[in-house]
């Protein structure tokens, strides 16, 4: 009986530890852009991903990119407004490695439950760029 108590306890500590992980997670939203001047002026968007909270910052994480140290890319976020226009919630910042970059929103730009879109933007003839990010 010891067993079977410690077995059910170890799943609902496990179950409560993993909802919270879970819910951070859906939050977050993939992206995947091939930049080409010629193909969309080096510029695209990601889909819109609904923001969870009301954090002055939204975060986007580079997972692969094939830039060498001269090619400048950039991420924007924009806010989809009830037009479903795009509103820019975010100045440009430059993509520098695989690494994480926060991106703070304008002021009144971070409205929790409204849709985000996340722009790549480039000047270099051909950019490769994905990895996830959140509003």
């Amino acid at each position: 009986m010891k067993k079977i108590f410690t077995m059910v306890a170890v799943m609902l500590l496990s179950i409560s530890i993993l909802a919270p992980t879970t819910t951070a997670h859906a939050a977050k939203g993939g992206f995947g852009f091939t930049l080409r001047i010629g193909d969309n002026q080096g510029r695209d968007y990601s889909s819109n991903v609904e923001k969870t909270d009301s954090a002055g910052y939204g975060a986007a994480t580079t997972s692969y990119n094939d830039l060498v140290w001269s090619d400048k890319v950039y991420y924007r976020i924009h806010r989809k407004n009830w037009l479903n226009s795009r509103i820019a919630a975010t100045s440009y910042y430059q993509v520098t490695g695989n690494s994480t970059i926060n991106m703070w929103y304008f002021a009144g730009q971070a409205i929790n439950g409204n849709n985000y879109q996340l722009e790549g933007d480039t000047d270099v003839y051909d950019a490769v760029v994905s990895g996830i990010w959140e509003p």
